[in-house]
């Protein structure tokens, strides 16, 4: 029977302590007290990396790193929408018009298409209680295969096709988070 720390089948080929491939601590004591072979039969490692197949394998699961196949998803990209307002006569009559049928577009978005949204509102309106503050805008933090996906995304949105977002001025561009997004 192998140590409590390592599992080996002889030799040169010591294999890391399995700690980091789960948080449960009772888990952990099984799959430490697992042969090699009690452990394969449990994480088959992939074929075709040959005679050192279960030692890197085991070395990859170790530190959780995830292997990828063809099967996998498709890469989503993260992106940022900046989304302001008209500011001609009667875009606020425009916009509580078209807000239900907003909210209605919103809704049949994909579940995970959104991150994080919300209304912008001017500088000046800091100092005010949130119900009297104007709005200028809405911004979003998404996630999406492709621009284009996220363009087609947003141009079926009735704020975009009655003309309450200025079309000029909306901006989509990818975005590079330095910290966890929401819902990752």
């Amino acid at each position: 029977m192998s140590s409590p720390a390592s599992i080996s089948d002889g030799p040169g080929s010591y294999i890391p302590h399995l700690l980091l491939l789960t948080n449960h601590e009772r888990e952990v004591r099984r799959l430490r007290s697992l042969t090699r072979h009690e452990y394969e039969g449990i994480y088959r490692p992939p074929a075709p990396f040959g005679r050192f197949s279960s030692q890197l394998f085991l070395f990859i699961a170790s530190f959780g790193i995830v292997m990828a196949d063809s099967t996998s998803a498709p890469t989503k990209h993260t992106f940022i929408v900046y989304c302001p307002f008209y500011t001609d006569e009667g875009i606020m009559e425009r916009r509580t018009k078209w807000l239900a049928p907003h909210f209605e577009c919103m809704k049949k978005w994909k579940k995970d298409f959104m991150l994080v949204g919300g209304m912008m509102t001017p500088d000046d309106s800091l100092s005010l209680p949130p119900a009297q503050r104007d709005f200028i805008g809405f911004t979003l933090i998404c996630q999406a295969e492709s621009l284009e996906e996220v363009k087609s995304i947003i141009e079926s949105d009735v704020y975009y096709t009655e003309g309450i977002w200025d079309k000029e001025a909306l901006k989509i561009s990818p975005f590079l988070s330095q910290t966890p997004l929401p819902g990752k």
